[in-house]
């Protein structure tokens, strides 16, 4: 896979910092709920705007179907976070982040 250059690189340089200190001081295992008020802390303490539980409406053909829960939205979108806690990322985390995208 190549990695091309970053759109908001500067911001996501400094969210990925704040990933790995949480992760750092929490430790392995968390709740994605303990984990995300943990990066709302961080966020907030670096003065970067964000939302999290960030409602979306899906529709299908026309038709609002249900809600989307965006975990952290970033800056207005210009990064979000879709937090998993686990051992591994599975191929079906991958399916589900590209279809939020």
């Amino acid at each position: 896979m190549s990695q091309g250059k970053l759109i908001h690189e500067d911001l996501t340089w400094t969210v990925k910092g704040l990933l790995f200190r949480v992760h750092t001081q929490l430790g392995p295992g968390q709740s994605e709920e303990l984990c995300e008020q943990a990066i709302a802390v961080g966020l907030t303490k670096l003065q970067i705007s964000f939302e999290t539980q960030k409602a979306f409406e899906v529709y299908y053909e026309g038709v609002r179907v249900g809600l989307y829960l965006c975990d952290v939205y970033i800056q207005g979108g210009q990064l979000i976070l879709e937090l998993k806690s686990g051992d591994e990322i599975t191929p079906l985390h991958v399916a589900q982040m590209i279809s939020y995208l």
